[in-house]
């Protein structure tokens, strides 16, 4: 199957689009064209294939911005600070 037709096919479309987030993956941390590369990418394609074999569903990779997490560790060590001061309101 080409690359546009495992995108098409629902069923394929997750495990398609997370051989692609983890091709990316790969080669960002072992390069394009190295040995190594090829041995991560195929075993990558061996364990998603085996998932659909067996029937998993494979939900596509969800992209987190680092912006996004920055704000929510704020949000959170806010939320931990108020909490004390009331806590220390309340003895």
């Amino acid at each position: 199957m080409s690359q546009a037709e495992r995108l098409n096919d629902q069923r394929m479309a997750g495990g398609a689009k997370m051989i692609a987030a983890l091709d990316a993956s790969i080669e960002a941390k072992y390069g394009h064209a190295t040995p190594e590369a090829a041995r991560m990418k195929e075993a990558a394609r061996e364990a998603v294939a085996k998932s659909l074999e067996r029937g998993q569903v494979i939900s596509p990779p969800q992209v987190r911005s680092a912006t996004h997490e920055r704000d929510a560790a704020a949000e959170a060590h806010r939320r931990g600070e108020q909490s004390m001061r009331e806590d220390g309101r309340e003895r």
